[in-house]
């Protein structure tokens, strides 16, 4: 798992509390083979516009057998930003692995609904 920090000083507190809840996460779903994922922690501050600087907490999970899982969350505390993301991510993941169960259970029918007739039986 990498973790890159953008416009921020990096913080192994940070560091290790967005690896933390991310493993969490993965632990969850045992079938994710060997998943691979990429974490930018960024502070956006605008010269232009007055107020509060935004923490945004980016994701991307690759695993073989699903899409590019992409998730992206921002809030004021980069701490609630990387619990949002979290949870985010639990949903999509379960929701993308449902997906695939759906799939593969639909080809399944797909192969029973197909019969064969047996050979001694050909007509001609």
């Amino acid at each position: 798992m990498r973790v890159a920090f953008k416009n921020l000083e990096s913080s192994e507190f940070m560091r290790n509390l967005a690896i933390e809840k991310v493993n969490h996460v993965l632990e969850k779903f045992p079938e994710l083979d060997h998943p691979t994922v990429s974490i930018v922690i960024s502070m956006e501050n605008s010269q232009f516009h007055a107020g509060r600087d935004l923490f945004k907490v980016k994701a991307i999970m690759l695993s073989r057998g699903l899409k590019p899982v992409i998730i992206e969350k921002e809030a004021i505390n980069p701490y609630q930003a990387i619990a949002h993301l979290s949870d985010r991510m639990f949903e999509v993941i379960h929701r993308s692995l449902e997906r695939r169960r759906e799939r593969a259970r639909s080809d399944r029918r797909k192969w029973k609904e197909v019969s064969f007739e047996p050979e001694g039986k050909r007509a001609g």
